[in-house]
Formats: structure tokens, sequence, C-alpha cells
């Protein structure tokens, strides 16, 4: 199934062609975080989760993010639905860690290596 992101409901007004863009892609990023929408009532989670994976070394963006301007992305973003999967709390803490324990126990294996 394709990722789709409905924006209709975000106020895009006078936003640059990459701005509406941006906010059409993210997404992606939604998906990282196990996220559907952002509205008053979730946006301090997906600030947090998206926090938690950049203090992980997994963000979800290509380059640091600062706290203030993303803050502020997020609150423009707000209408945003996506078709991601909503995961509660808990499981997308379990799915961020078995990623990570993955990535130790291929990192840097060679024959002979193992991880108990």
């Amino acid at each position: 199934m394709a990722l789709t992101s409905d924006y209709r409901t975000v106020n895009t007004e006078g936003w640059t062609e990459d701005q509406v863009r941006n906010l059409s892609e993210f997404c992606f990023p939604m998906m990282t975080i196990g996220m559907t929408e952002i509205s008053d009532e979730t946006i301090d989670e997906i600030y947090l989760r998206f926090k938690i994976r950049e203090r992980l070394g997994i963000s979800s963006f290509v380059n640091k993010i600062d706290p203030r301007l993303f803050w502020t992305t997020l609150q423009s973003y707000k209408g945003l639905k996506t078709n991601v999967g909503y995961e509660k709390r808990h499981v997308w803490i379990n799915r961020m860690v078995k990623t990570i324990v993955q990535d130790l126990q291929y990192e840097g294996m060679g024959e002979g290596d193992t991880i108990r």
C-alpha cells in the first residue's frame, strides 16, 4: 500500500511550492514514528518520538533538527493526516529497540564473530 498524505485541512496559504512538497512528503517521517495525524492531541507525542529517534542516532531526517524550528514546523502541519498505521508508545519503543539490537548484531560481524 502506498503512503499518502491528506493536507487539505492544513493552512498552506502563502507557502512556497517547496514547503507544500515537504508537507505532502511528511508521511514518510510519520511512518518512522508510527503516528497517523498531527493534531493538538498528538503533537507532543510526535515531537517526543522524533527526538527519541534523534537521541538514539536514528533520526528520521538528514540533518539534525533545531528543536525551535521543528516545533514551529509541526505546529504549521496541524491537520495533516496519513495512512500510516498507529503504534502505541510501548509497541513503537519495542520496535526501536529491536532495530538497534539488529544493527548491533550485524554491525561489523566477521567470520566467527557471534553475539550471545
